[in-house]
């Protein structure tokens, strides 16, 4: 090989790796991204899960009140038939709060987070 088909060489080959620098550096930064998404996913699934929680406690909490309001209102004189809409009242709120809790609880996004985390660390794997 002469003197100058090794200069071609080497210069394509520092072309090549330059290259590839850049490359590993476009998939570096690809990947902090998807890091930073799954982290912001997580972090919102963990909100979503807390709030729906504090939802399904404070809807099975609303029949106990309503049951309280009416043993007060029956200790104060009130007569049973007075509180005939209430009490039917009471039973249609149980009703309903058991519905949306149960459609809350059914919520549940953590599978979703984690079938993307899988994702994630498979292409993460590959690159």
């Amino acid at each position: 090989m002469d003197p100058e088909e090794f200069e071609m060489l080497v210069t394509l080959l520092e072309d090549i790796v330059g290259r590839l620098e850049r490359v590993e550096k476009q998939m570096a930064t690809s990947s902090n991204a998807l890091d930073a998404a799954i982290a912001q996913l997580t972090s919102q699934v963990s909100t979503l899960t807390t709030q729906s929680q504090a939802i399904v406690t404070y809807l099975q909490g609303v029949p106990a009140l309503i049951t309280a309001a009416v043993n007060a209102a029956l200790a104060a004189g009130a007569t049973p038939t007075e509180l005939t809409e209430i009490t039917n009242l009471s039973g249609q709120v149980q009703s309903d709060t058991t519905s949306m809790a149960s459609a809350l609880n059914t919520v549940n996004p953590a599978p979703a987070v984690a079938a993307v985390t899988t994702a994630a660390a498979a292409v993460k794997k590959g690159s």
